[in-house]
């Protein structure tokens, strides 16, 4: 112990007497470590761990691909079609949403607030297995008499901002666009589906041209292969069914939920976090060479100590 204390007050010595080279090597290192780590910050969140959902790798979106192979849209259903969707081998579940629209939030407060206002067929959460922060979240009961319950479920970042994270908050009523709904549940921090405000149930339409977007979640153990074998027959039958309701579809491609999201900017992330890492090497790079050109001026200086007596792992720490 006594050594290694020793040779500790060498080292801060030889440090603080070598001022430039010491705030040089630092400034290397902190460059390189810092970079590397804040950008695989940004590339964990983004391609590793994006997604608090419960099995996100079997979660897909099905595009719909034209002759030359370009995406002309996302797979979507009417209501018969989504029924027909939930049948096939593959598919463990699917929801339906009724887009994202801007409402106003009417009622006691002074001013109107503008929100984001997402109609979700009941099974939303627990497609994404996520449970709320508070309360419930949408069962088969708020659809069950063929007509949506006038419930909600409000989104974290809302909840914090429009009723101050009160946890008093469940029960109460929410009015938007003039109509009342009762606050079930708050969803948990990490739950943005939509950049929604306010999920409230939505019951898929009757109509055979009323189209809406499906999600699809893949039975493990399901290739993306075998889920486009599956799935093309019975899509490209909906457009037999009504050409006008679909753009001039040849064939689909079904794709993780992280490929539709990312698409082509997975690999510009990659890259960027490759040039960081060079720049890390860089960085040691230097500080090896700076480390050799010091250790080459003290020559004479490690020529007394080992004659001295001084072995090779006491020279070594200390140079």
């Amino acid at each position: 112990m006594q050594s290694i204390s020793q040779d500790l007050r060498f080292t801060a010595r030889q440090l603080l007497k070598n001022k430039s080279f010491t705030l040089t090597a630092i400034l290397s290192l902190a460059l390189g470590i810092g970079a590397t780590t804040a950008v695989f910050s940004v590339v964990y969140g983004i391609l590793l761990d994006p997604y608090p959902y419960k099995d996100a790798k079997r979660m897909v979106h099905v595009q719909l691909l034209d002759k030359d192979g370009r995406q002309m849209a996302l797979v979507m259903n009417t209501g018969p079609e989504f029924d027909e969707l939930k049948q096939a081998r593959c598919v463990d579940e699917v929801f339906m949403m009724d887009g994202n629209r801007p409402a106003t939030m009417t009622g006691s407060q002074q001013l109107p607030v503008t929100v984001q206002l997402g109609e979700y067929t009941s099974n939303l959460f627990s497609y994404m297995g996520v449970p709320p922060l508070l309360g419930r979240q949408f069962s088969a009961a708020d659809t069950s008499d063929g007509k949506a319950s006038p419930v909600a479920v409000l989104s974290y970042l809302f909840w914090k901002k429009q009723f101050g994270a009160s946890r008093d908050v469940l029960g109460k009523t929410i009015e938007v666009d003039h109509k009342v709904y009762t606050i079930i549940g708050v969803a948990g921090p990490r739950f943005t589906w939509g950049d929604t405000d306010v999920y409230i149930p939505y019951i898929p339409s009757a109509d055979p041209h009323d189209y809406r977007l499906s999600f699809i979640k893949l039975k493990p153990g399901v290739t993306l292969e075998a889920a486009n074998a599956e799935l093309q027959p019975i899509i490209l039958s909906f457009k037999d069914r009504d050409s006008k309701g679909y753009p001039p579809v040849v064939r689909i491609k079904t794709v993780t939920l992280n490929e539709q999201v990312l698409g082509q900017f997975s690999g510009t992330l990659i890259l960027l976090f490759g040039a960081v890492v060079l720049l890390l090497v860089i960085g040691c790079a230097n500080v090896s060479i700076l480390m050799l050109a010091r250790g080459t001026a003290r020559m004479h200086e490690l020529a007394v100590r080992s004659s001295m007596g001084a072995s090779r792992w006491r020279i070594i720490p200390s140079s």
